[in-house]
């Protein structure tokens, strides 16, 4: 006769307590780095916002915010300037880069090269 008869199932627990050893493991050893390349800076490296800077960079988004009619900073500026990056890449290609100098950008606009703007 018996009183209590018990069938259990261990694979799933087995592969539970696998993925935990190889999380902790990870933790505890962590992996070699990957092959990192260090390059001395330079002066070229170098750059300090002045507060013309600063003033010139809220002025842009400022402009930016009013043309677009979001409020400057906030997560609807973000999505507007990523529905915008996609905008021109879909006018000139998917090579485009987002200016980094407005200044320059405007400038060739004015020269007429295709595609500054």
């Amino acid at each position: 006769m018996t009183l209590v008869e018990f069938h259990a199932d261990v694979s799933r627990l087995a592969d539970a307590l696998e993925r935990i050893v190889f999380l902790l493991e990870k933790l505890v050893f962590p992996s070699a780095p990957a092959d990192v390349q260090v390059h001395q800076a330079t002066l070229d490296d170098l750059h300090v916002f002045t507060p013309e800077d600063q003033a010139r960079i809220v002025a842009e988004q400022a402009a930016f915010a009013e043309r677009y009619r979001v409020t400057p900073g906030s997560p609807a500026m973000m999505e507007a300037l990523r529905d915008w990056e996609a905008e021109q890449r879909s006018v000139y290609g998917e090579e485009w880069q987002a200016p980094d100098d407005w200044r320059t950008i405007l400038a060739a606009a004015r020269a007429g090269v295709p595609g500054a703007v």
